[in-house]
């Protein structure tokens, strides 16, 4: 009997490891080159994203692109 449960339960895990969506996230801080002063309110926009993925840089000129 607790060799079939233990098959059972190995046989299955494939299953839930494919059913689950892999996402990574892209982050970072825009920066202005000459004065290295950080940039709010930059858009930052994922190229070639269907749909198109982008966020606006908080005021420390941080952004976080998730779901990607």
């Amino acid at each position: 009997m607790k060799k079939h449960i233990i098959f059972l339960v190995i046989a299955a895990l494939p299953c839930v490891a494919f059913a689950q969506d892999i996402t990574q996230t892209i982050r970072g801080v825009i920066v202005d080159k000459q004065s290295q002063m950080t940039l709010p309110g930059v858009s930052v926009v994922l190229l070639n994203s269907n749909p198109i993925k982008g966020v606006a840089t908080t005021i420390d000129g941080k952004f976080k692109l998730t779901e990607i």
